[in-house]
């Protein structure tokens, strides 16, 4: 999941936000209602196999819920893309030497909507709940991966009520699957970004000047600007992780975290418009950091200037070894697709 300034942004009014009281939801979906599971004795054999084969926890389970797959010591994460690789085996085959416990889910954003919206009716043959049970059967930890920009349009518009009121009732709705926890991603701006008539009206109503799109040599608009958007995007993913809670309070929530926010925050805010020593006052449980080249010891140690490592994943890149980094005092690890 790019300081003088740093006064500026921490003093920044809120407006316009969503309550984040939700009407009340129907309860999460259970696999034992679920009209379609129903595993064939081969499909239990398979998955058994699998368990003692693949599985790090110390025993065999079946009909695991997303609370008795308990949490492990360290998160080690591969990428599943069920509809471009539709058996997880051929995944787990390709990093033969990775014991993974954890699976980031991705799926399309088609895929993302269609389920959101059909759990209003709950439709007999959902795969999205099909691909998360078949994981945890098989003893994984499911994380769904959601991007940010691509659930509510490319150019998310934060300061339209309409929009935000969308990306609370579809996390809502997302969290009410047998998840284990769900992970944004692409959730930063380019400076010039989100330029839009309820940004304007809002940065002129806060400073009483015009918004300028370019930077100057005398003014700071667009400096600040990029403070008013990192502190409503802050406020938007903390009203996300409360929407989650409310549902599942069981569900693991973390975000994606630019490298350059933490190596050079100042540029950073430029590149991202956000600012990590506000991101760390929101609510979430874990960070993924995908590292550009620099390496995770050499961003462990900017991410040491602010505070613990002990909610951090690192993507890993090819260069770095799994276990070097496990000894790292860090929550987890995602190892990239072969």
């Amino acid at each position: 999941m790019k300081w003088h300034t740093a006064t500026v942004m921490f003093m920044i009014l809120v407006h316009g936000c969503v309550s984040t009281t939700p009407t009340v939801p129907p309860p999460p979906l259970s696999r034992a209602t679920h009209p379609r599971y129903a595993p064939t004795p081969v499909e239990e054999q398979v998955a058994n196999q699998l368990i003692k084969d693949i599985r790090t926890y110390g025993k065999e389970v079946s009909q695991l819920s997303p609370q008795q797959v308990s949490a492990p010591t360290k998160s080690v994460a591969v990428v599943w893309s069920p509809e471009k690789t539709p058996l997880l085996q051929t995944v787990l085959s390709r990093s033969a030497n990775v014991t993974a416990n954890t699976i980031l889910l991705e799926v399309s954003d088609q895929q993302l909507k269609r389920s959101a919206q059909a759990l209003s009716n709950i439709v007999a043959r959902d795969p999205l709940f099909d691909w998360i049970v078949s994981a945890q059967k098989m003893g994984f930890r499911v994380f769904l991966t959601t991007p940010f920009r691509s659930i509510a349009g490319y150019e998310v518009d934060i300061f339209n009520p309409e929009v935000k009121k969308g990306l609370l009732s579809f996390y809502r709705n997302i969290a009410r699957y047998p998840l284990n926890g769900i992970y944004m991603n692409d959730i930063s701006y380019a400076m010039k970004e989100g330029i839009t008539p309820y940004a304007i009206a809002t940065y002129q109503d806060l400073f009483s000047e015009k918004l300028e799109t370019r930077l100057s040599q005398t003014g700071h608009s667009l400096w600040r600007f990029a403070g008013l958007k990192s502190r409503h995007l802050t406020k938007l993913l903390s009203e996300i992780w409360a929407q989650i809670q409310v549902v599942s309070p069981e569900m693991e929530f973390g975000i994606g975290v630019p490298e350059i926010l933490l190596t050079d925050p100042a540029k950073g805010l430029m590149e991202t418009s956000l600012d990590y020593l506000e991101l760390k006052e929101a609510q979430f449980d874990f960070y993924v950091v995908a590292s550009q080249g620099t390496g995770a010891q050499s961003v462990s140690e900017s991410l040491l200037k602010y505070g613990k490592l002990d909610k951090v994943w690192f993507q890993r890149t090819r260069k770095e070894k799994i276990t070097s980094l496990l000894e790292m005092p860090i929550q987890g690890v995602v190892i990239s697709s072969p």
